[in-house]
């Protein structure tokens, strides 16, 4: 697999060293699910081909722009995923 076929909206990496994959989308279509599980599988995979962990989160678009985060932690209250992993 090529791992440089994908450009995330975001890339941001915790105090703990995981990886984080970042999209935002808007709408909820069959479209966005696919995205959803591409994004996935790529993080599956540059988990695998590099050691180093990578996790997917998918932030809501008009959240997003609201808060106009400029750190990872600030994404908690729109990522629950994130939540256990920063402290």
């Amino acid at each position: 697999m090529n791992l440089r076929s994908y450009y995330p909206d975001f890339v941001a990496v915790d105090t703990e060293g995981m990886h984080w994959l970042i999209e935002t989308k808007g709408a909820e279509t069959a479209e966005v699910f696919h995205k959803d599980l591409a994004a996935r599988n790529w993080c599956e995979n540059a988990t695998a081909l590099t050691k180093t962990q990578w996790r997917y989160i998918k932030v809501p678009q008009k959240a997003f722009e609201m808060l106009q985060p400029s750190r990872l932690e600030q994404l908690q209250a729109l990522a629950p995923a994130l939540q256990a992993s920063i402290s």
